[in-house]
């Protein structure tokens, strides 16, 4: 071989050895291009230079990983999970990318694939189970729970709901949303110049702008609604950098006024304001909107406040723990017939994206969301859910299966509408026709009785006196604190299989009943003073029970101490609150003990078989108090 041929080839060789780390260089430096635009929030700048990158080199972990979770964001879900799934393969431990696993099992939930990304979403809780106060840690727990609700609940249908897309030109390939009706017209907003959200009504199967003074083209322009019959037109109008406030026009020889901001009273404290959406509730004139002000429980919750006859706003309240959470909630409706108020979230239960969830209005508090169930919502995203009076007619915004789109399925969301022969949101039964029981329920969310439980012969055992000093909650305290002693003494003596029932039926008892009732009584004392405040007196009734140890007048006795010790609760909790109500004889506490008269005759009154007398469930169940009635009385 000849000495030229030879540098040749070494030659080469170097230059293959100084193009291979320029390449690798250049690729980083690519790579952390793209990653910058993704963390400002320009998906598609970071989408092509994630595709430069992977054309160099698609084998680098951290390119993976960013590429993926920015094609969530650019709506190609099944690349995203490709690309999810060698970074989780890659680093099964989640040491490098621990959130890898989180992406990967919201992908899976929208695809229906809920075995798969439950395994994901508790892979991603262990990777932050020493961060319990992390948002992947809390989402990935909320995720567990949400991915077995959609396995338990995906084939329940409602198979009478008829739900199809509404056809072209109220459809087409951007996004088109928000659609409801009024006066047998259906208003939506849309972007149909791929530009700016406008709003739209559709007019003998023709759609037109709704009104050049409301569709300014310097701004997106969406979520309208009426007001005042027609007096007034709200909506929703964004600058270019998503700061969004609600604003108003006025009908004025048949045109609509130049729009105006509603209140700037709603932009304190907060930087988007937006959804509008006014009903009447109990009474008031309410407008319930979106906002990220401070105070909420997340990013975006829902809020309400009076809008009075001057169109100024008041009395600004958060929507609540049982509708907001640490993510977004949004798209309020409220459906005054059934007083639900319906909104989408990614944080309650769902089958997968946002899924419409209602909750009810009791005259006092929003109670725990439900599920709206299939097919309202689908694996996807569903929002902007409208419905007529009758429960049997109305619209959902949905990217689903079958949604228009022009490169990307899933990336646009189509407006849905949806019929039923059945209501799905009955009109509410009058408090006038419902008895003591049913109003309180309405009013609370809560049912009666209400049962609190006690140890036996507690509080102040081997007394013959009426009245103690504690109150309920602090006789609880040493309740839980006997809960290993129950477990002892009421599996003594068995087999190891007995032990195991006996271990879950004293589990049972003090989560089921004895904790259980005291967050219930927590709840009921919330919302009293509101309650009190409402009504001109509230009528409280409680009886004592106990199990059948001692005679019937020291029992008697024994339930008086108990009933004492509620009674002393609602004087001191909250540092006194309710004392004046009860002073003044607005909260009125009526007392009715039983003592052993109305125990069962299920529980032993063998004081020598402490097993089965005291610590047996059947036992213990009997030792109470009971809230019966709750009478309102104005």
């Amino acid at each position: 071989m000849s000495r030229l041929f030879i540098k040749k080839i070494l030659f080469l060789g170097y230059s293959l050895l100084m193009i291979i780390p320029f390449n690798a260089q250049k690729n980083e430096m690519i790579i952390d291009f793209g990653i910058n635009e993704y963390k400002q929030g320009n998906y598609a700048k970071a989408h092509q230079l994630f595709e430069n990158a992977i054309e160099i080199d698609s084998s680098k972990m951290k390119l993976q990983y960013y590429y993926g979770i920015n094609l969530i964001k650019m709506h190609q879900y099944a690349k995203a999970c490709y690309f999810l799934k060698k970074v989780v393969n890659k680093d099964p431990s989640g040491k490098i990318y621990p959130e890898a696993s989180y992406y990967l099992g919201t992908i899976l939930k929208q695809l229906r694939n809920y075995p798969k990304a439950l395994l994901e979403f508790k892979k991603s809780k262990a990777h932050f189970i020493h961060e319990k106060n992390n948002f992947f840690y809390l989402k990935s727990s909320r995720e567990i729970n949400s991915t077995i609700f959609a396995m338990r609940h995906n084939e329940q249908i409602n198979e009478e709901m008829v739900i199809s897309p509404l056809p072209k030109p109220i459809n087409g390939y951007n996004a088109e949303f928000a659609g409801f009706e009024d006066e047998g017209k259906l208003y939506f907003t849309s972007i149909k110049d791929s530009l700016h959200a406008q709003i739209f009504l559709r007019k003998n199967d023709k759609i037109e702008k709704i009104s050049p003074q409301i569709d300014d083209k310097r701004f997106h322009n969406a979520n309208g609604l009426f007001y005042k019959n027609h007096q007034y037109f709200l909506f929703t109008r964004c600058d270019s950098i998503g700061h969004c406030k609600i604003m108003i026009s006025k009908k004025e020889n048949e045109n609509w006024s130049l729009a105006k901001e509603l209140s700037n009273e709603l932009n304190i404290n907060s930087h988007n304001v937006t959804q509008p959406f006014i009903t009447k509730l109990n009474g008031n004139n309410i407008l319930f909107f979106v906002s990220d002000r401070k105070g909420g429980y997340g990013n975006l919750d829902i809020w309400y406040a009076e809008i009075l006859d001057d169109l100024s706003i008041a009395d600004i309240k958060n929507a609540g723990p049982n509708v907001n959470s640490p993510e977004n909630e949004i798209t309020p409706f409220y459906h005054n017939p059934s007083n639900r108020l319906y909104f989408s979230s990614t944080w309650h239960n769902g089958f997968g994206g946002y899924d419409i969830s209602y909750s009810h209005w009791n005259d006092s508090i929003f109670e725990i969301a439900h599920n709206a169930e299939q097919p309202i919502n689908s694996s996807w995203n569903d929002m902007y859910f409208w419905i007529n009076e009758y429960g049997k007619h109305g619209y959902v915004t949905s990217n689903r299966d079958g949604s228009l789109y022009e490169h990307n399925p899933h990336c646009c969301p189509d407006i849905w509408e949806f019929k039923t022969k059945s209501s799905i949101a009955e009109k509410e039964e009058f408090l006038s026709e419902l008895d003591t029981k049913k109003i309180f329920k309405h009013k609370t969310g809560l049912s009666l009785p209400l049962a609190l439980y006690f140890h036996n012969d507690e509080p102040m055992p081997k007394s013959r006196d009426t009245v103690v000093l504690e109150t309920y909650p602090e006789t609880i305290i040493k309740y839980l604190e006997l809960k290993p002693t129950y477990l002892k003494s009421f599996s003594e003596g068995n087999s190891i299989e007995e032990k195991k029932i006996a271990y879950e039926q004293i589990n049972y008892f003090f989560e089921k009943y004895v904790t259980h009732g005291l967050n219930k009584l927590e709840k009921f004392k919330s919302q009293l003073i509101p309650l009190l405040k409402e009504h001109s007196s509230i009528e409280i009734t409680i009886r004592g029970f106990s199990s059948p140890l001692a005679k019937d007048d020291y029992n008697t006795n024994l339930s008086k101490r108990r009933i004492s010790s509620i009674i002393n609760y609602f004087e001191k909790v909250d540092n006194g609150e309710l004392q004046k109500y009860i002073y003044d004889g607005k909260l009125i506490i009526k007392a009715a003990p039983f003592g052993e008269k109305k125990s069962s005759n299920k529980a032993s009154d063998d004081g020598k078989n402490t097993k089965q007398s005291i610590y047996s469930p059947k036992a213990a169940i009997e030792r109470r108090i009971e809230i019966q009635e709750v009478i309102f009385i104005d």
